[in-house]
């Protein structure tokens, strides 16, 4: 029998190691290996004093003294001496051999103080590494702090038990201080062949998203962010790329500036004559966002208008191929290809999971109004958990007859399974159902309220989409008598495909979070998740991680997300935390737009054209500004002088610009009126906020958006440079359309900043707050359309202005300052 338990080494057997927390890189299995794997295999230990060996093995006979005497103990009196010292210790599931190594610690070291980062979690001594707890931060996440010498109270005796056993009786606190070990820390163990790893495991390769693949940063350029080559090159770096000298057929792209990419350089012709696409450094924080389309952000990111396909060019280097084969295999092998649409059978309001292969001979029973259906989901980021767990009670439309149908698996993934069981009557149905029920999420299924218990999974408010609503619209001088540039904008902004595309683009699961499922209560909760992570990361504290983690876990459970394979990203730095601020922004606006849809129209407008029907739900009037009147002509040179020269990768296009009046609009603005120094001004997004815009107005972020990404604090940012604004439609070459608005902003009295500071509140007398760019259009060239200045003058640059802006910025924190007055349909033409 091995004893060294208080060193670090455990009892031999012990049959509930699990139990006994101990990390798996420190007690190695007994397999055969060859000699030379072995030093590599065995973990490294840091070196004691020879004074605490002694006292360790002082403490290590003493624990095992009270441990033997233990042993006379029932076990119930096992759990009973504990519970005397741990009032909400939890015995359930622990073997005798746990309950000896739990009660033995507590009479020779003390009874540890609760966790001081979840306050209430039982600290256990896991071995090589300290005192781990065994609580949970919040119910989405297990708390992960570990104290090597915690605080700890005398230990106490029950009366009965001392008066049962002697040694008990005899009690007294050994007084041997804080309980020593080695202390373990793993070296590097010899790794399995690709094809012996599981899926997931090659999957996670992805974190280094870039191997394989070599980039050339460009010397001569000069980076916006300000970052250095050799930053840009230590980024490359950390997302497994190989940094090229020179450009060559194999390289991935040149890194560069658009500057640099429209000047005469050797470098950018070399990468011209090779194929080689030039990308933006912004390329490497998008792929920090979406690790697993590394290849295809290359070609959306080029800012040069040649360039090969990389997915042919790039995959056939040595290097790619070499350390990508395993990866690919395993990742194609277990990734779904999900059907863009499935439309299902509703029956009594429940739809049949297709995959029970009972859709057309069952319905999901319907008890006392509530179906028998649930859609249940357990995120767990650390260990990489994305799980779906579907669970229905089917009863035949024929005859007495019923089924439990279960299945489960990785969220956009095949790996996974299904049962379909036969029940002898609904009784046995029923209960069967609601055990599963709460065996998974611990709670009663027939209750009226459900309570998140750690641990278990969490049940998600899901409906079947039935693309009931999702019906084409048709462009049509026959049936509309809306002129055909406003039918075409209406179908454009309520495009149901264009939504699911931006949606699937956010990694969003499209089948746990169906179009007209993103309800307004679960987005706030997602952005108060958020600003929490942003106030984590800013805190200096040794439990960022940890809370770092709860943050992350909540978010994905609020927002499912498809990663495939691939582990969530945790919530960890300023940048995600941007993007997924995005994110909500955008489901907030494409939920509007698909409840516009699903709404009922005026009873009145019922022999009116489909597209008509949708454009008066957007409560606003939309007429086309004739092309050759000077109104378009002063907003044509607005859009020609003020593109700016470092967004010269694309040029812009006007397809149409409609004069727009919003219900209402008109009479919220009035009191701005009378302000002084109106401008318009532009603002652009994408497409698929159009419909709540026009429907609902420019909005500012609610206060449960974190502050990050919004330079001068929440408000509504205006551009007086068109590709400014622009640069937000999140255009393509692919999707080439995008829509801005040009609104009448009362400006007031201007708070001037030339630097990024967050505005929590305008001094007094001022009225909006102007971000100063050193480039701007001429003020003397401005012009004026219908009472508001037009700053459409070509830009002047000045250098006497110290800023850390190129462009100029307006921000206005009222809603009521904002009136909408066109929206001008573009065609980006990228180079």
């Amino acid at each position: 029998m091995i004893r060294q338990g208080v060193s670090g080494i455990i009892e031999a057997p012990r049959p509930n190691a699990g139990n006994y927390l101990v990390k798996v890189h420190f007690i190695i299995p007994a397999v055969k290996r060859k000699a030379e794997d072995t030093t590599d295999a065995a973990p490294a230990a840091k070196k004691i004093k020879k004074e605490d060996e002694l006292l360790m093995k002082k403490q290590n006979d003493v624990f095992f003294k009270f441990r033997d005497s233990l042993k006379a103990l029932e076990k119930l009196e096992l759990i009973e001496l504990i519970e005397h010292n741990i009032f909400n210790f939890n015995s359930s599931g622990m073997g005798e051999s746990v309950l000896l190594d739990r009660a033995a610690d507590l009479l020779t070291f003390g009874v540890p103080a609760a966790c001081d980062l979840c306050k209430e979690g039982i600290l256990v001594f896991r071995s090589g590494v300290g005192y781990a707890c065994t609580g949970h931060i919040s119910d989405y996440t297990s708390c992960t702090n570990v104290v090597k010498a915690p605080k700890r109270r005398r230990f106490q005796v029950p009366a009965e038990l001392a008066a049962e056993y002697s040694f008990l009786k005899k009690y007294k606190d050994p007084g041997l201080g804080d309980r020593l070990f080695t202390e373990h820390t793993p070296r590097t163990v010899m790794q399995p062949k690709d094809e012996e790893l599981k899926p997931l495991a090659v999957a996670r390769k992805l974190s280094k998203p870039l191997l394989g693949l070599g980039f050339v940063v460009h010397k001569s350029a000069e980076f916006p962010s300000g970052r250095s080559c050799d930053q840009i090159k230590e980024l490359l770096k950390n997302l497994g790329a190989s940094v090229l000298l020179t450009v060559t057929k194999n390289a991935a792209a040149l890194i560069s500036t658009a500057e640099c990419v429209g000047g005469a350089d050797k470098v950018i012709a070399k990468a011209k004559e090779l194929g080689v696409h030039c990308v933006p450094e912004e390329y490497l924080d998008k792929v920090k966002e979406d690790p697993a389309s590394a290849l295809a952000l290359i070609k959306q990111s080029a800012i040069s208008d040649w360039g090969e396909d990389p997915e042919d060019r790039v995959t056939k280097s040595k290097l790619y191929s070499s350390t990508h084969k395993s990866s690919r295999n395993a990742d194609s092998q277990f990734t779904k290809s999900v059907p863009d649409k499935l439309v299902l059978q509703l029956k009594d309001g429940g739809a049949v999971d297709p995959d029970s292969g009972l859709a057309d001979s069952t319905h999901v029973l319907k008890k006392q109004g509530k179906l028998y259906s649930s859609v249940l989901s357990y995120v767990n980021v650390s260990n990489g958990a994305n799980s779906y767990y579907k669970l229905q009670l089917l009863e035949s439309d024929t005859k007495d007859a019923w089924w439990v149908f279960r299945s489960w698996g990785r969220i956009g993934t095949s790996v996974g399974g299904t049962k379909l069981e036969d029940m002898s009557d609904l009784f046995e149905a029923i209960s069967h159902f609601k055990e599963l029920f709460e065996e998974k999420t611990g709670n009663n299924f027939t209750s009226n309220t459900y309570t998140k218990v750690p641990g278990r999974w969490t049940v998600l408010d899901v409906e079947f989409d039935t693309d009931e609503v999702a019906q084409p619209l048709t462009v049509s001088a026959a049936d509309s008598k809306l002129p055909l540039p406003v039918q075409e904008l209406v179908k454009l902004i309520f495009d149901i495909d264009c939504m699911k595309s931006q949606m699937k683009e956010f990694e969003i699961d499209l089948k746990k979070l169906p179009l007209g499922k993103l309800s307004e209560r679960q987005l706030l909760a997602a952005y108060s998740v958020l600003t929490e992570a942003q106030q984590v990361l800013s805190e200096d504290s040794k439990h960022n991680g940890t809370k770092i983690l709860d943050c992350s876990n909540r978010f994905y459970t609020l927002i499912p997300h498809d990663f495939g394979m691939n582990k969530a990203p945790l919530l960890d730095n300023f940048d995600i935390i941007k993007s997924k601020v995005d994110m909500v922004e955008s489901l907030r606006e494409i939920q509007t737009a698909y409840c516009l849809l699903k709404s009922k129209g005026d009873a009145r407008n019922d022999g009116a054209s489909l597209i008509e029907q949708h454009y008066e739900k957007l409560n606003t009037k939309l007429e086309v500004v004739d092309e050759k009147s000077e109104e378009f002509e002063v907003l044509q040179q607005y859009v020609t002088n003020t593109h700016a020269s470092t967004h010269a990768h694309y040029k812009l296009q006007i397809d149409n610009i409609f004069r727009v009046e919003r219900q209402g609009e008109a009479k919220r603005f009035k009191p701005f009126k009378k302000l002084h120094n109106h401008k318009l001004l532009w603002h652009g997004s994408r497409l698929t906020n159009f419909a709540g815009i026009l429907s609902q107005g420019l909005r500012i972020a609610p206060p449960e958006a974190p502050s990050t990404g919004y330079m001068f604090g929440k408000g509504i940012y205006f551009a007086d440079m068109v590709s400014k604004s622009a640069n937000y439609c999140a255009t393509s070459n692919i999707n080439p359309t995008g829509l801005l608005l040009l609104c009448d902003v009362a400006l007031g009295n201007m708070e001037k900043k030339k630097s990024a500071e967050y505005v929590t509140k305008l001094p007094g007398g001022k009225h909006s707050t102007m971000g100063c760019g050193s480039t701007f259009p001429d003020p003397d060239g401005s012009r004026t359309l219908h009472g508001i200045e037009v700053p459409c003058a070509t830009p002047k640059h000045d250098r006497g202005i110290s800023s850390s802006l190129l462009y100029n910025e307006y921000i206005v924190y009222d809603v009521a300052q904002v009136q909408v007055k066109y929206l001008v349909r573009m065609k980006f033409l990228y180079n």
